[in-house]
Protein backbone atom coordinates (compact mmCIF):
# COMPACT_ATOMS: atom_id res chain seq x y z
CA UNK A 1 0.00 0.00 0.00
CA UNK A 2 2.99 2.25 0.57
CA UNK A 3 3.73 2.31 -3.16
CA UNK A 4 0.07 3.01 -3.97
CA UNK A 5 0.02 6.02 -1.63
CA UNK A 6 3.33 7.24 -3.04
CA UNK A 7 2.01 6.90 -6.60
CA UNK A 8 -1.06 8.91 -5.61
CA UNK A 9 1.15 11.74 -4.32
CA UNK A 10 3.32 11.64 -7.44
CA UNK A 11 0.22 12.03 -9.59
CA UNK A 12 -1.24 14.76 -7.40
CA UNK A 13 1.96 16.84 -7.55
CA UNK A 14 2.82 16.13 -11.21
CA UNK A 15 1.23 19.35 -12.51
CA UNK A 16 3.49 21.41 -10.25
CA UNK A 17 6.80 20.04 -11.54
CA UNK A 18 9.87 20.25 -9.37
CA UNK A 19 9.98 22.90 -6.70
CA UNK A 20 12.60 23.44 -4.01
CA UNK A 21 10.85 21.65 -1.14
CA UNK A 22 9.01 19.03 -3.19
CA UNK A 23 10.69 15.99 -1.62
CA UNK A 24 10.29 17.38 1.89
CA UNK A 25 6.60 18.17 1.36
CA UNK A 26 5.99 14.80 -0.27
CA UNK A 27 7.64 12.90 2.59
CA UNK A 28 5.63 14.81 5.20
CA UNK A 29 2.37 14.21 3.37
CA UNK A 30 3.22 10.54 2.81
CA UNK A 31 3.80 10.14 6.55
CA UNK A 32 0.39 11.69 7.21
CA UNK A 33 -1.28 9.42 4.65
CA UNK A 34 0.42 6.35 6.13
CA UNK A 35 -0.79 7.29 9.60
CA UNK A 36 -4.36 7.87 8.41
CA UNK A 37 -4.33 4.56 6.52
CA UNK A 38 -3.03 2.68 9.58
CA UNK A 39 -5.71 4.25 11.78
CA UNK A 40 -8.44 3.17 9.37
CA UNK A 41 -7.05 -0.37 9.18
CA UNK A 42 -7.10 -0.53 12.99
CA UNK A 43 -10.77 0.46 12.83
CA UNK A 44 -11.43 -2.66 10.77
CA UNK A 45 -11.52 -1.18 7.26
CA UNK A 46 -10.41 -3.35 4.36
CA UNK A 47 -7.27 -2.35 2.45
CA UNK A 48 -9.31 -0.75 -0.32
CA UNK A 49 -11.75 1.02 2.04
CA UNK A 50 -8.85 2.41 4.06
CA UNK A 51 -7.05 3.54 0.90
CA UNK A 52 -10.11 5.29 -0.52
CA UNK A 53 -10.91 7.03 2.77
CA UNK A 54 -7.27 8.10 3.12
CA UNK A 55 -7.21 9.60 -0.37
CA UNK A 56 -10.56 11.33 0.16
CA UNK A 57 -9.24 12.89 3.37
CA UNK A 58 -6.19 14.28 1.56
CA UNK A 59 -7.95 17.37 0.26
CA UNK A 60 -7.10 19.67 -2.61
CA UNK A 61 -3.47 19.78 -3.73
CA UNK A 62 -3.94 23.34 -4.98
CA UNK A 63 -4.71 24.48 -1.43
CA UNK A 64 -1.64 22.69 -0.13
CA UNK A 65 0.53 24.34 -2.78
CA UNK A 66 -0.75 27.79 -1.85
CA UNK A 67 0.61 27.29 1.64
Amino acid sequence: MEKKLESYLDSAFAPYGDFPSRDEVKQELLANLREKYADLKEQGKSDEEAYQATIESFGDVAEIMEQ
